[in-house]
């Protein structure tokens, strides 16, 4: 068996990558005979760890100190039992992202980030999921970093697609890799408009995840409207992947904007 599934030369792992994509995100899918005879181990967590760590950028070490915790806890106490969806002042010295981290990981909060500030009632409407399934519903993520990709770009006069993941990944030791994407048309991205926009912090009762299994997509939906606990203003500088957006073409396949990515990023920083 092949444990590394990027030991698989470029050509036959662009024939394949559709393939490893449907079955490691369908748990109740069998390993197609093509995967097979690529050698590919039919762990899907084995593989899907693999191809992460070679195409994706790694969440960063989140190692809070108890006075970092304390902090956020206390921050918490002062708006949380406040009126709903209060307007959080963050002078704390973490980033936020570290404190979105906090409340995602260890207080099971959802997020939603948005460049309208001025979100008031978080109500369902008609969009897609991240297969394209259409739904009528409230969007959220259990991650503390893809929300802030979505607050700080703004999509107005937006031209071509938007591309981008936070992938799950479940470990042999029990823990939870977390893996990200981010990339947008080509030609938009020199003129990328990065705002100032808002997180809005949910309770996660009344939400379901759109995928499930050892390696998913960190995306929850609510049919039904969603109250928001508290805001946090955010900058373009609080997403700590700011400078790790690519571009890709229009009509290039989504697979292989995946397989291009870090390929791009490095080429971009050189």
């Amino acid at each position: 068996m092949c444990a590394d599934p990027l030991s698989i030369p470029p050509a036959a792992l662009r024939e394949i990558a559709p393939h490893i994509a449907r079955w490691l995100f369908d748990p109740s899918a069998a390993q197609p005979e093509i995967l097979l005879r690529a050698g590919l181990s039919n762990d899907r967590a084995q593989v899907a760890l693999a191809l992460c760590e070679r195409l994706f950028l790694k969440a960063p070490p989140l190692a809070l100190s108890q006075a970092a915790v304390s902090a956020f806890e206390q921050l918490m106490e002062r708006y949380f039992d406040a009126p709903a969806g209060r307007q959080m002042t963050y002078s704390l010295p973490y980033p936020k992202h570290e404190f979105l981290r906090y409340l995602t990981e260890h207080k099971h909060y959802l997020l939603h980030g948005s460049s309208n500030p001025d979100i008031d009632r978080l109500q369902p409407r008609p969009q897609s999921d991240w297969v394209g399934r259409p739904v009528n519903a409230v969007f959220a993520a259990g991650d503390g970093i893809w929300p802030l990709f979505f607050a700080c770009i703004s999509q107005a006069g937006w031209a071509g697609s938007l591309r981008n993941a936070c992938l799950v990944v479940d470990t042999p030791d029990g823990k939870r890799a977390r893996f990200y994407l981010f990339s947008i048309n080509e030609q938009v991205l020199p003129h990328a408009n990065w705002v100032n926009g808002m997180i809005y912090i949910l309770r996660a009762e009344g939400f379901r995840p759109t995928a499930e299994g050892p390696a998913r997509f960190d995306e929850w939906i609510s049919e039904r409207e969603a109250p928001i606990v508290a805001r946090l203003p955010v900058s373009p500088a609080d997403f700590p992947f700011l400078h790790s957006v690519t571009g890709h073409p229009e009509d290039e396949p989504v697979f292989e904007t995946w397989l291009h990515y870090k390929t791009r990023l490095a080429a971009a920083l050189s």
